[in-house]
Order: C-alpha cells, then sequence, then structure tokens
C-alpha cells in the first residue's frame, strides 16, 4: 500500500513547482540554473513544469546549483522519490484531439 501524499504525475508537478521556487530564491533564470548546473534549459523548464521527472543525476545538479537547506534538500528528494510511485489513475489513457481536449479513454 502506498503511504498518504502525493505520488506519480501529481508528485513530479509539485516537485517541479518546488524546483522553481528553489530556483528563483537563488536568483537565477532557467538559463543561467541550466548553464550552471550543465543541464539543458529546456530540461529544466520541463521538469518545473512537472512534464519531465529528472534522474537522480540531473536532480543532484539542479540541487548543487540552487544551493537549498538541508530541510528543502531532503523534500526535494521526497518528492522525487514520490514521483516513481504509481499513481491512482494509472493505466487510463486518453486519446487528444487536434485542440487537445480527451476524445476519451484508449481501448
Amino acid at each position: 500500500m502506498t503511504p498518504p501524499g502525493p505520488v506519480g504525475a501529481e508528485a513530479r508537478r509539485i516537485l517541479g513547482r518546488y524546483l522553481r521556487e528553489l530556483r528563483e530564491a537563488a536568483g537565477l533564470d532557467t538559463h543561467e540554473a541550466g548553464a550552471l548546473s550543465t543541464v539543458d534549459q529546456s530540461t529544466v523548464s520541463r521538469v518545473e513544469r512537472g512534464y519531465h521527472r529528472p534522474g537522480r543525476e540531473v536532480l543532484g545538479r539542479l540541487i548543487g546549483t540552487y544551493r537549498p537547506s538541508e530541510a528543502d534538500r531532503a523534500h526535494v528528494y521526497r518528492l522525487w522519490s514520490r514521483s516513481w510511485l504509481p499513481s491512482e489513475a494509472r493505466g487510463l489513457w486518453l486519446d487528444l484531439g487536434p485542440d487537445g481536449r480527451p476524445l476519451g479513454p484508449r481501448r
């Protein structure tokens, strides 16, 4: 049984928002963060928007660049580990129309 709290895509979105807050607190834009952490700027952006789950190495580079407190660092890694857990909605895929709206579940 999964412990309570965000998992899967929800945890990934929360992680992204949290990383954005840490980057902004460090006074960096996505280009600067990418350059300093040797992570592509588009990857930084996709992670922050919750579209991409970073690997341990990329996450470590970003955290090393942002230099958060130990409590913030622990929270980031907790969210990151939970982002790998399956969510309740796993297995439900929606086909999207040209306007981006769901057409219905795939069969």
